[in-house]
């Protein structure tokens, strides 16, 4: 994303913090600023909360469908009623999605951005596999 875009989403997010409740999740930092240092619940919170309204019609159409394939993968994961063996083939078709697209458009196989292939997106192939020996997180 263009750097002006990052900032403009960073403003959104700090001026959304008054409407978050404090019991719900501590708000969000300007990710323009901060997302070096996010938290993974900071990430989840990004991603199964407010990371489609900001990316919507700011990422290219096909980045942002991949990355709603994540979002909807995220929500199913975490239902707090644990997941049919239905829901779990659709959190795999979701994570397999996201994980083509990723090599596809983002590494594109140029060596130069070999080190965008880190453990955490190769991972995410493993947690279906992962759910189904050990049952939901």
């Amino acid at each position: 994303m263009l750097k002006g875009t990052v900032t403009t989403i960073g403003r959104e997010i700090t001026a959304g913090c008054a409407f978050v409740p404090l019991a719900q999740a501590r708000p969000l930092r300007d990710i323009n600023e901060h997302s070096g240092s996010y938290k993974a619940s900071d990430w989840i919170y990004f991603l199964l909360s407010i990371g489609e309204v900001v990316l919507a019609d700011r990422l290219p159409e096909e980045y942002f469908k991949r990355f709603m394939h994540l979002c909807q993968a995220g929500r199913l994961l975490l239902w707090p009623s644990g997941l049919t063996e239905m829901e779990l083939t659709t959190v795999e078709r979701h994570v397999k999605n996201f994980c083509a697209a990723f090599y596809k458009y983002v590494y594109a196989g140029r060596p130069e951005r070999v080190e965008l292939c880190r453990l955490p997106v190769v991972s995410l192939l493993d947690i279906v596999k992962n759910v189904r020996t050990v049952g939901p997180a």
